[in-house]
């Protein structure tokens, strides 16, 4: 049971008082200022309203005071200042406006502040330039404004600060490079101009940077690649130039690496490969140029994002990428990219978005769900993409890979090859035969005529002649086939030239091939007095 606001007020001894997560609701009762032996006051997560009043500035002995998350309003009591011995204020995710009190630490003591979700507006008070005894300060997401190079100092034992959300502006001090503890600088969404200082290379704990949506001017420090435990690393939306330098490979521990929408130029260095733990890369809406490393595949705990949109990239989309089976949102779009979309990114199960519009892409879509039911504007504006997505032709004759391309020329060859060779052999008989009309020459019984030839009793015939082509009578051998000397049961000697079984497959071979059929018409030889030919063919 939670007691009545006048009977707390008369607990003038009291020292803590700790009313989280209650549903309080209605105002801040003004009696809590008669508490004044108070050294912690908790009254967050509660439905309380209205504005803190004014005889808090009788809780000077007052070191917690801890307020978030309720729905209070208005400015801090101008005697919240006479709260000097403050070391916790957390005033977080309410509707206070106004400036923040200007001697908030002056005690020099205060260590956890935060007043982030509020409307807060006007500089960052003086005093906290000097507050050394700083170690988590939260001020995102309100209306603060001011240099914050002249308002903020060096804090050794500042682990925390995050300035996002405001309208902060100014220049980056080199002075951070001193708070050696820090893990996480945040400063995005502000009005912040001048370089990265290189200084913040010395924040070697560093887990959190983001410095993203500024004004943020020249090259991104080679010395950030010395921050091993960085984690996240955001400095999109700004005006940084400059190259993606191959040591940002070293950041073994990123998660997530955003350089999107800057005026980076260059090639994506390959060494990017090397940050396996990366969720999240964005590097899109730069001047980024060449081909797309297929090293990046090698990033297969990529999950949030690949953006390299909005860029010069030209070559293939790397096969690799099918490697990529947890990654949900892919955008190469506004591109050169040419060639076919890789068949193996029909292996990337968890793509939930993926974008290849405006490049000069060709060919089939890989054959998995989020291909085949996408909108046609994912692949719009290309040379030639064709598949089963509404708006696009349809591939008709296409094939889904090289492989199949392969396998369709092998099946014409298989058929056509062993046509084209039996019209020659046919061609070439009726050659030899037109030869000995016109010689006049008598055919012996048993001989070799075009109008009396039985093939059964001629390949017979030369089988029992070679003894089944034993190699005593074979007198000559090529890559595709085999001559052999045969004494038919007539008494006249051919020679029986013994085709191979046929690899159609290798293309050197083929050309062998039939450079050997061209000279068969020829073949000269003191064994020949006819020309035969046995082709054997194997399934």
């Amino acid at each position: 049971m939670v007691p009545s606001p006048l009977s707390v007020g008369n607990l003038t001894k009291l020292e803590f008082l700790n009313l989280f997560e209650n549903r309080i609701s209605g105002p801040i009762p003004h009696e809590l200022g008669n508490l004044r032996k108070l050294n912690t006051l908790a009254l967050s997560a509660n439905q309380m309203s209205g504005s803190i009043p004014p005889s808090f500035g009788s809780l000077t002995n007052l070191i917690d005071l801890r307020l978030f998350y309720n729905r209070l309003s208005g400015s801090l009591p101008r005697e919240f200042n006479n709260i000097t011995n403050l070391k916790v204020l957390l005033l977080s995710n309410n509707s206070f406006s106004g400036h923040l009190p200007h001697d908030i630490c002056k005690g020099g003591v205060l260590y956890y502040l935060t007043l982030n979700n509020n409307h807060f507006e006007g500089p960052i008070p003086k005093s906290l330039k000097n507050c050394t005894s700083l170690g988590r300060v939260r001020l995102e997401q309100n209306q603060l404004s001011g240099d914050i190079s002249e308002n903020l100092g060096v804090y050794p034992h500042l682990s925390y600060i995050d300035l996002s959300f405001n309208k902060l502006s100014g220049k980056l001090s080199p002075n951070w490079g001193g708070c050696h503890n820090l893990s996480l600088l945040r400063i995005s969404s502000n009005k912040v101009t001048g370089s990265i200082p290189a200084e913040l290379g010395k924040l070697t704990r560093l887990q959190q940077l983001d410095l993203s949506s500024n004004y943020l001017l020249g090259e991104i420090p080679k010395d950030l690649s010395k921050l091993t435990n960085l984690y996240i690393l955001t400095l999109s939306n700004n005006q940084l130039v400059g190259e993606v330098y191959p040591e940002f490979g070293e950041l073994s521990n990123l998660e997530i690496l955003d350089l999107s929408a800057n005026q980076l130029r260059g090639r994506v260095p390959k060494q990017l490969g090397n940050c396996v733990q990366l969720q999240s890369l964005k590097l899109g809406n730069n001047h980024l140029n060449g081909s797309i490393p297929f090293q990046i595949g090698n990033l297969v705990n990529l999950q949030d994002f690949l953006d390299l949109s909005h860029n010069s990239f030209t070559g293939e989309i790397p096969s690799q990428f099918g490697k990529l089976d947890k990654l949900e949102v892919l955008n190469l779009s506004h591109n050169e990219l040419t060639g076919h979309v890789p068949p193996s990114l029909s292996d990337m199960m968890s793509l939930l978005f993926v974008d290849l519009s405006y490049n000069e892409l060709e060919g089939p879509l890989p054959n998995n769900r989020i291909f085949q039911n996408a909108p046609v504007e994912w692949f719009a504006h290309n040379k030639g993409l064709c598949g089963s997505v509404k708006g696009l032709p349809s591939c008709g004759f296409h094939t889904t890979s090289k492989d199949d391309s392969n396998k369709h020329h092998k099946l014409v060859l298989l058929i056509t090859v062993p046509s084209i060779l039996s019209l020659f052999v046919v061609f070439v008989l009726l050659i030899l035969w037109k030869k000995y009309m016109r010689n006049d020459a008598s055919i012996e019984e048993g001989g070799f005529s075009i109008w009396n030839f039985n093939g059964e009793d001629a390949y017979n015939g030369i089988i029992q002649a070679t003894e089944d082509f034993d190699a005593k009578y074979c007198i000559g051998t090529g890559a595709f086939s085999s001559v052999y000397k045969a004494l038919l049961p007539s008494g006249k000697l051919v020679a029986v030239k013994k085709f191979h079984a046929l690899e159609i497959e290798d293309s050197p071979s083929k050309q062998t091939f039939w450079n050997e059929i061209r000279a068969l018409t020829q073949i000269q030889s003191e064994y020949c007095e006819a020309l035969w030919f046995l082709l054997q063919c194997s399934t």
